[in-house]
């Protein structure tokens, strides 16, 4: 089993928008119905392509049939992990590993469960970023401090002559 909520960074429950959730583990059978939806997803874009003039269309089919075939798409396999960590994938995860709970939320209201999270660790982000300016990001501070960097003369080998010279 594939523990989502420490993926997601949320206890087993959490409130969205004044309601309580319980995060399920994500089983052999809903990493089978997120697979699913990751292949349905390559499969559509494939068939879009095929409009695409020239052997685009020939190549992506061929890399995806490929990638199929090795197992890239299967749960736990690595087109599967990447889908996670988008928000759309993010979203349809949550909304399987909720489903089967007592009144499950739609995809819309999980997509709006990510995009707030996004928003949240966004938000920390650029408090962190403002917090971490410090003197660097006052008027008239002196800059960032000069450290040693190549051709500074302060290389391990330029240190070691100083030391036997010295």
């Amino acid at each position: 089993m594939f523990d989502l909520s420490q993926l997601a960074g949320y206890d087993l429950s959490f409130e969205f928008d004044g309601r309580r959730y319980d995060l399920n583990d994500l089983d052999f059978e809903k990493g089978a119905r997120f697979s699913k939806w990751v292949k349905d997803r390559a499969v559509a874009e494939v068939a879009r392509s095929q409009d695409v003039p020239g052997d685009f269309g020939k190549t992506l089919a061929s890399t995806v049939i490929q990638d199929i075939a090795a197992g890239h798409y299967d749960w736990g396999g690595p087109v599967c992990v990447q889908a996670l960590f988008s928000p759309e994938g993010a979203a349809y995860a949550l909304h399987v590993a909720l489903s089967g709970t007592d009144d499950p939320p739609d995809l819309d209201a999980c997509r709006a469960v990510v995009r707030a999270k996004l928003d949240e660790i966004a938000a920390y982000l650029t408090r962190q970023g403002e917090l971490g300016k410090g003197s660097r990001g006052r008027k008239g501070s002196s800059g960032p401090k000069k450290t040693a960097s190549r051709g500074s003369g302060t290389s391990r080998k330029s240190a070691r002559k100083r030391k036997r010279s010295g």
